[in-house]
Parts: C-alpha cells; structure tokens; sequence
C-alpha cells in the first residue's frame, strides 16, 4: 500500500509537466480543429485548375527526391496541399495563387502537434511521449486502486468543512476517478500511435497475419509519368462509394502511387482505404479495402478517430475536457505534496 501511495505520487511529481503539456496540446488541437475559423475561405469562381498543373507548380517548392502527400479539400471552398515531411505548400486550386510555403511545424498548429505527438524533437521525442503515456496509464490504474480502497461515497465528496489539505485532496480525488474511463482510453489509444511499429506487429501476430506489402511496379524502362488527373480518376472509379483523402506520389518509379479513399461509414476521418496505382500508365494495381486490410489497420481505423475524438460529437467535447484533467491533477497533487511538507517541517520547529 505505500510502496503504490509512493510510487503514485513520484510518478506524477516526475511526469507531470510533460503529461499536462501532452494533455493541453490535445485539447488545444481540439480545438483548432473544430472551433477555430479555416485558415483560408477561397472563392469559387469557376472550375478548378487540373491536379497536374498544380502539383508541376508545387513541386519545384518542395525537396527534391521525396515522396509528396497531396491533400484534398474536404469542401471546395479550402485550398490543396502538397507537402513532404519537412515541408508544406498551400495552393488556391481556382487561380493557382501559392498561398503559403511553410515547414511542417508551423505555428500554430503543425507546432502544436509536433509538440503533442513528440515533444519537438522528432521520431525520438514520440518514443519519449509513448513511454510518458505508458507511466500515466500506471499512475492512472495506481489512482483507481487507491481510491476504491476507501468506502466508494467518500471517494465523490468535497469535506469543504476539513482543512484545506483535506479538500484538495478530495478534489484530486474526484477530478481522478471522473475522468478515469476517458483518459484510460485517450492513454491506449495514443500509446499506440505513438509506437505504431510496434503495434501493428503486436496485433498482427496476434491473428497470425504478416503485413500487407504494396503491389510491385513493373516499370517499361521510358521516363513518361501518368498524369495525376488520370490517377485520381481511376482511383475513383475503382471506389465509386469513396471519397478521396489524399495522394501520395512517390520520388522513385519503381513505388505505386496511393490514392486515399474514405468510404461512408469509416470511423477513421480520413479513411484507410488505398488504391495503388502504376506511375507510367496510371491504371489501378491493386484496391485495398480496410475490410481486408491486417488486423493492425483495423484497429487504427478506430483507435486514430477515438483518440483524436472523431467519433461522437459528446466524445469530441469530453476529449477536450479529459486534456484539462492532467493539468489540474498534476497542480492539485503538486499543492497537496508541498502542503504536506510544510505542514511536517512546521510539526518538527521546536517551540519556544
């Protein structure tokens, strides 16, 4: 009992500012996401320009030799993008105007997400943030043992009438237990992401399944390229029901190009559905849908919207209350330590 006591108040003490960094962020891309006006509202004065023209006037904008994500608008008054790992460019597909040229952590949001998903410090920062969600998930399951070691009423009361160690107590209490179920749940789902490799071969081998390879390109040995136009319109045909996400072109001709489908009724927002399709000819190599996808896509296509609240709109805005919690559980339970400190110091004074 005070190894678990201990262990659960220097956990928190330790992690708790990277856990209340995590836990703002997340509510704060919540809320950009969903309250914050689109960056960019474009007039639709006619047709838009064709997807080749404007990935021909993207890419000289973007590094050489990497793959380019093409992100379609969700409605046609947002622009398209195009953008690497490292860089994005922002096009008004009406006019062909170049709206911005940013790198990928711009602020606020693309610094706020890399600052959420890995501390800024890139694919080691998202194994820190893994293994920060792991500790809270221990400290979380500490707090839910503890607590239902007292008598289950007092664990939901405020003793406003105690002392004032008391009811930060009993509010560090209470905020834990109440918003334990959803944190637990946001914790699973974002370790996850955050060690994607690893999971996808820990679910996979569960069923006994390898992961899906993309199909092989036969290139004829000529320099000519499938216009994109072309692409997206039999990657189209080839998912009537779909509505495609994004594009991704690789830099090599020896990869398919992937076109992103997301059917009606996928819970994933941007839909794990790809058609790969050959980068001379344009014609479609192979459709993947996620039904028969690996197990391990499977449980992204929902871990992905649960985390990210896309699920219901009341677990949307639950979602962005729960990235409060650590923030005033790590302050309550910060005061409650200090408070007992100064109280144990104060007992100790020799009186005069």
């Amino acid at each position: 009992m005070k190894t678990l006591k201990w262990l659960h108040r220097w956990l928190g003490l330790i992690l708790g500012l990277f856990i209340s960094i995590i836990g703002l962020t997340g509510s704060w891309l919540i809320y950009d996401r969903e309250i914050a006006l689109p960056e960019y509202e474009l007039k639709i004065n006619h047709a838009p320009l064709t997807l080749q023209s404007l990935f021909i006037k993207a890419s000289p904008l973007l590094p050489v030799n990497k793959d380019v994500q093409i992100l379609f608008p969700k409605n046609p008054t947002l622009p398209y993008q195009f953008k690497t790992k490292v860089k994005q460019v922002v096009i008004n597909q009406y006019t062909g105007e170049i709206l911005v040229i940013r790198s990928s952590n711009y602020w606020p949001f693309g610094w706020l997400l890399h600052l959420h998903s890995e501390l800024l410090l890139g694919k080691e920062g998202k194994q820190i943030t893994g293994w920060i969600g792991i500790g809270l998930i221990l400290i979380t399951i500490i707090g839910i043992y503890l607590w239902q070691l007292k008598k289950w009423k007092s664990g939901f009361k405020l003793r406003a009438n105690k002392s004032q160690l008391v009811w930060y107590y009993d509010l560090h209490r209470l905020v834990g237990i109440l918003s334990a179920p959803l944190l637990m749940v946001a914790l699973v789902t974002g370790v996850s992401l955050s060690f994607s490799q690893a999971t996808s071969v820990l679910v996979n081998s569960l069923f006994n399944r390898t992961a899906d390879k993309p199909p092989i390109v036969i290139n004829d040995g000529k320099n000519q390229k499938a216009s994109l136009d072309t692409v997206l319109l039999h990657a189209k045909l080839a998912m009537k029901d779909g509505h495609a996400h994004s594009m991704l072109v690789p830099a090599l001709p020896i990869k398919p190009i992937v076109v992103r489908m997301k059917m009606l009724n996928d819970p994933h927002p941007n839909g794990l559905n790809l058609v790969y399709l050959h980068p001379q000819g344009g014609e479609v190599l192979e459709v993947k849908k996620i039904s028969q996808s690996e197990p391990s896509k499977l449980w992204f296509n929902w871990a992905f919207p649960i985390h990210t609240g896309q699920v219901l709109t009341v677990h949307l805005w639950l979602l962005f209350a729960v990235g409060l919690m650590p923030s005033l559980l790590m302050l309550t339970g910060l005061y409650i330590y200090l408070l007992r400190r100064f109280t144990l110091a104060k007992a100790k004074q020799p009186k005069i």
